[in-house]
């Protein structure tokens, strides 16, 4: 069965290898680079702007070293590896410190959407980090293609949950950075994986002596530990997400089924909460039209009856006037 992707002959591989060295060598300019784009993105996020955010990662720089990352294991060269290991957790750092700065300067500091978006990260994020992760390592292949690593950096998205870390710490929001930093943690090794294997399979090796073989093997196998990791808890997160959103749905199609008696009542909102003696609902409704105890109990039974467990129902009435035709 044939590579989907051409091998390249030495001296192609010797100038890439080369290039790889130089974009991901922290040269004056990196550190620069990569405060703006966390200056850029953290405004961006707590303004609640994708366009903004987008510029932010567009001019991240972080790219480069992850991927010199991936090039050092399928090379096994032990000191590369050292260095842009230091080199992303210093970015990782000074990135989060930025962050957290600039949050707390800011008068805005309520959690936006964007913000929230990156704190609940599932497999599926894993699998867009891995496919930006292979496009990337492809696109450092040839010269002429390093424009398409602009959208692979604004894909991976790897500035922006670090910055949702820094805010978090400086608002105290830890449980937001939890998942913040596990989505960046899932891009980063989605990365590095993926480039270990379109490397490998553009036909990079460790070289012959066994002992630089032995390191590569033992670099991937832990870059492939962590990852699979990863994997299983993001599959969890997202076998929850699932369920959770079934769950919501079954509510929602017994709510409107019962609402076919009360043609002046819409469902406004859904919320499930964890408390102490159980899980509590909250349906919000508005419209002009009155419920009975006695309804709210059928309602409760039927509810009851679909998810087959206990829950304690609250229900909250918007009024509403409904106008009439003269």
């Amino acid at each position: 069965m044939k590579w989907p992707i051409n091998k390249i002959d030495y001296p192609h591989r010797e100038a890439i290898l080369s290039r790889v060295r130089a974009d991901s060598t922290p040269d004056n300019g990196y550190y620069f680079l990569l405060i703006l784009s966390v200056i850029i993105t953290t405004f961006g996020l707590i303004l609640n702007s994708g366009a903004v955010i987008i510029g932010g990662m567009i001019i991240a720089p972080l790219l480069n070293p992850i991927i010199g990352i991936g090039v050092s294991v399928v090379k096994g060269e032990e000191r590369w590896l050292t260095n842009l290991l230091a080199l992303v957790l210093k970015s990782i750092l000074i990135s989060t410190a930025v962050a957290a700065l600039i949050t707390i300067i800011s008068p805005l500091r309520e959690p936006t959407k964007e913000i929230l978006s990156r704190t609940e990260p599932n497999l599926i994020d894993l699998i867009i980090a891995l496919a930006s992760g292979a496009a990337g390592a492809y696109a450092v292949s040839a010269r002429e293609r390093l424009i398409s690593l602009m959208g692979v950096a604004v894909a991976a998205a790897l500035v922006p949950p670090l910055a949702v870390v820094g805010y978090a710490i400086a608002t105290g929001s830890f449980d937001l950075a939890g998942g913040a930093l596990l989505l960046f943690l899932a891009n980063l090794f989605a990365v590095i994986v993926a480039t270990v294997i379109v490397f490998y399979m553009l036909g990079f090796s460790p070289g012959r002596k066994e002992e630089t073989r032995h390191l590569a093997r033992r670099d991937f196998a832990i870059s492939a530990v962590i990852f699979i990791s990863i994997t299983i808890v993001l599959s969890v997160f997202l076998f929850n997400t699932i369920r959770s959103a079934q769950r919501v749905q079954t509510i929602e199609d017994e709510v409107h089924t019962f609402l076919n008696n009360y043609d002046d009542l819409e469902l406004i909102s859904v919320d499930e909460s964890q408390t102490i003696t159980g899980k509590k609902l909250k349906l919000t409704m508005r419209g002009p039209a009155n419920l009975t105890k006695r309804a709210v109990s059928i309602l409760d039974s039927q509810i009851e009856n679909r998810l087959g467990e206990a829950i304690d129902l609250q229900i909250i009435l918007i009024p509403a006037t409904k106008i009439l035709d003269e």
